[in-house]
């Protein structure tokens, strides 16, 4: 292969390693981003089949079908939203269908007014229909037919069985059902009756801005989203994710970050929302987690993001580097230019050590499905640079596991905080001074400073230079043959922005985007415009 052709190639695939960490069309150097972010609150495993809502605003509900909103119920009274099982889940369909909401209302309100317990549905057909009571069973269902017919002129032949695919409606004092969807397309939202920039609604008494979404999906799982203006969004999320007491430069940056992290989610597809609520992808509090300064700072960056080669990125952050942060591809797989390891000379203060004993380690390794016997040793088979880890074995009785990059941290949530971490304890070697006198020293993670560069030390072993030449010192480290002691720096992943570093930054006089620049490299702040 000619050089020509090489250079192409390179070309070519630095650009798609670019796009698979860039987001957000910026097609003719404006750059656009959703106006509205869709948060799921409850889903999957959280999903529940009852929630209750109320506003100190008012609640509007509202059906969305074909992307038509119809109002249903104004009510400054709280709601009850729910799917249809359990005890007195059957009813009484009558059997005509209606085109509108408004003429099955109609129906309705005129068999309510005569005593009848009637509610306006929207059918799986498509079609509004009206149906009668809640009974305990079918048969009890059938036998109220004949007493419906005989006091609601009309015709009534079909029972309603118990569903979750149904959403009902109801006033929670009364228990009266006020409406219910037995279509899962068309999705219930609820939202505030005062329009306030300040409004907000209860769900399971926790308050959101915007407006809740109560939609059928997966398996029959009555899933809510929180749909709600980006900036609020990023309300919700800054004082969770780095502390409202933080410096404003530090807010500012956190702010940025978490505005363009949110834009570039997409784990969540398969639910129909853009981002979760937890540390998935970003820890999102709602109402109660907004603080005036960490809205300050949001409300001062508005629209920015970080972009790096005209593409809005994926700006990684988390808590503490230990001194250095990391290259993604020594965290994760790809190489990405802007996610590269710097000093971070402000944040290098956050140890840690712990020791856990072999059976502790065997026990964990049961529990990861590894079949290896007892654990007799750990080692570290290699480090980068920067004095993180890339490949650990743990090494048992029948057989041995070798654990590489970010897999190494996964598989051990409660023994690493970090990757950046030695065996064995602190590393200690004795230091002379001027007048002889030796002190211990900590090593692990100290750094030596040479004529060309400073490194850090993560070995057991350090040259020293005497006048017999170079000699090598192996530091002390003390443990046990059932101990494993690990000692180690910082806590995350280790790639992008470490937030103590930028709190630090922040209290040393760094502006926002200077703590943004310094850590995500070759970056630009720019205004997203929001539609």
């Amino acid at each position: 292969m000619n050089r020509k052709k090489r250079q192409s190639i390179s070309i070519l695939l630095a650009i798609i390693c670019l796009m698979c960490f860039s987001c957000v069309n910026t097609a003719n150097a404006v750059i656009y981003a959703p106006l509205y972010l869709q948060v799921g609150l409850y889903y999957g495993n959280t999903a529940k089949s009852a929630y209750t809502v109320s506003s100190p605003f008012g609640l509007n509900m509202t059906i969305n079908i074909n992307n038509r909103e119809i109002d249903f119920v104004s009510t400054n009274n709280t709601l009850v939203v729910a799917k249809d099982t359990g005890d007195y889940s059957y009813h009484v369909i009558r059997d005509d269908n209606y085109n509108s909401y408004a003429e099955a209302l109609n129906v309705s309100n005129n068999m309510s007014s005569a005593g009848a317990t009637s509610f306006p549905v929207y059918a799986a057909s498509g079609f509004w229909q009206v149906w009668i009571g809640s009974y305990a069973s079918s048969e009890s269902a059938m036998n109220g037919i004949a007493g419906v017919a005989s006091k609601y002129p009309g015709s009534y032949s079909t029972v309603a069985y118990p569903s979750s695919a149904r959403i009902l409606v109801r006033d929670k004092a009364s228990s009266i059902i006020l409406f219910a969807c037995d279509n899962p397309s068309a999705p219930i939202i609820a939202k505030t009756i005062a329009t306030d920039s300040n409004s907000y609604m209860y769900i399971e008494g926790k308050p959101y801005r915007g407006n809740l979404e109560f939609t059928i999906f997966k398996s029959n799982e009555l899933s809510v989203l929180n749909n709600l203006l980006l900036e609020y969004y990023v309300y919700g999320v800054v004082a969770l994710e780095i502390g409202s007491n933080s410096p404003m430069e530090a807010l500012k940056a956190q702010a940025v970050v978490a505005r363009t992290y949110a834009l570039c989610q997409n784990k969540h597809q398969e639910y129909g929302f853009d981002v979760c609520d937890k540390v998935c992808c970003q820890v999102y509090g709602g109402y109660n987690a907004e603080n005036y300064r960490t809205n300050q700072a949001t409300n001062e960056t508005y629209g920015q993001v970080v972009t790096y080669a005209g593409q809005v990125v994926t700006p990684y952050y988390f808590s503490s580097s230990g001194g250095y942060t990391e290259n993604s591809e020594n965290v994760w797989v790809t190489s990405v230019p802007y996610l590269k390891a710097v000093v971070d000379k402000y944040d290098i203060n956050r140890t840690w050590t712990y020791s856990y004993t072999t059976s502790q380690m065997t026990d964990h390794m049961y529990k990861l499905g590894y079949r290896i016997g007892n654990v007799l040793k750990i080692t570290i088979d290699s480090s980068s640079h920067t004095g993180r880890v890339l490949s650990m074995t743990v090494h048992g009785s029948n057989n041995s596991v070798t654990f590489l990059k970010s897999n190494i941290r996964n598989a051990f949530p409660d023994f690493l905080p970090s990757q950046m971490f030695v065996l064995g304890g602190q590393s200690t070697v004795k230091v002379a001074d001027a007048k002889g006198v030796a002190t211990t020293q900590a090593l692990d993670y100290a750094s030596i400073r040479g004529i060309y560069n400073t490194s850090l030390i993560s070995s057991k072993t350090i040259g020293v230079r005497t006048n017999s030449g170079i000699v090598t010192v192996s530091l002390v480290t003390e443990d046990s043959n059932d101990k494993i002691t690990i000692s180690g720096r910082g806590s995350g992943h280790g790639v992008g922005m470490a937030q103590w570093g930028a709190i630090n930054m922040a209290d040393a006089g760094y502006t926002y985007d200077e703590i943004i620049r310094y850590f995500y490299t070759g970056v630009k702040l720019e205004s997203v415009t929001l539609r």
